[in-house]
């Protein structure tokens, strides 16, 4: 968001948010829940039970980004690092272990995609 907001202006920055919440929105089901915890972050809140599930979901949202950046005609591509995880499995679930857990799977995801650049610009 950083780099948009730079190279394009805030304006396009709030249209890349708006853009990457209505991607968001169309990879989920009726039920599912999206919400803005600030900045460039968002929360997903799924009714599901099994990692199968959880990973088909991020899938989904992962090719409708892809789909997003073929078709767009923007001079940026939009970029969505995923953390995810499931609720009930942490023997200490409560909201805020589980948002610092998957907020650090997100980075992990973030840095990986980083390096695979990396290893592409070389």
């Amino acid at each position: 968001l950083k780099t948009i907001n730079d190279g394009y202006g805030h304006g396009e920055g709030d249209a890349a948010i708006k853009a990457a919440v209505g991607i968001i929105k169309g990879a989920l089901r009726k039920g599912d829940a999206v919400a803005r915890l600030g900045g460039d972050e968002f929360a997903i809140l799924l009714n599901i039970a099994t990692r199968e599930e959880l990973h088909m979901v991020a899938g989904r949202i992962e090719s409708a980004v892809r789909q997003y950046n073929d078709t767009s005609g923007k001079e940026y591509r939009l970029s969505l690092s995923l953390g995810v995880d499931l609720f009930w499995e942490d023997g200490d679930a409560n909201v805020d272990s589980v948002i610092r857990r998957v907020d650090r799977l997100m980075y992990d995801n973030k840095q990986a995609k980083r390096r695979r650049m990396e290893d592409v610009v070389q």
